[in-house]
């Protein structure tokens, strides 16, 4: 339990902290948590993505699937999100194996000098955490899945359209 002093620290602490003011600041902090963007609210959040390549992949997959109606024209957008969300999971597992490599080779990096050693780990051989592993496998299950059952519904209601 906090004390009454420390309750008013905290509370004058708080009246400071007053987190980012510009608009622009509060875009740049509202991604601070992001690890891998896969569940962000948002579609193209990531630096190096592109709204203008996003379109154009719905856009094709709108060609390609034709939908009729708004719940296929919903589908064909979900599909394209889960799309580019396992491209940002590419991409997010690329980039943490470069940063580990890049740690590896930094004779600097107590760490992982001393996971190469208890390991017998060779440098050019950097790999993720288990756990890492295991959160973009489940990951990209998971968007797999999806992506799946989205196109076979999208090919059944072609289907169905054209008996």
């Amino acid at each position: 339990m906090a004390t009454e002093r420390q309750r008013r620290a905290n509370r004058a602490n708080a009246q400071r902290s007053t987190g980012p003011r510009t608009p622009a600041g509060r875009a740049v902090s509202s991604r601070n948590a992001t690890r891998h963007g896969v569940l962000s609210a948002a579609v193209v959040v990531a630096d190096g993505e592109s709204a203008e390549e996003f379109n154009s992949l719905r856009d094709g997959l709108q060609q390609e699937f034709a939908p009729q109606g708004v719940v296929e024209a919903i589908l064909v957008d979900q599909l394209a999100i889960l799309i580019w969300r396992n491209r940002r999971l590419a991409d997010s597992e690329r980039a943490m194996l470069n940063a580990r490599r890049a740690e590896a080779n930094d004779p600097m990096s107590f760490v992982i000098r001393f996971e190469r050693q208890a390991l017998d780990q060779p440098v050019d051989q950097a790999t993720l955490q288990l756990g890492e592993q295991l959160l973009i496998g489940r990951y990209q299950v998971m968007l797999t899945n999806q992506m799946m059952s989205i196109i076979e519904t999208l090919r059944r209601s072609a289907e169905a359209r054209d008996e």
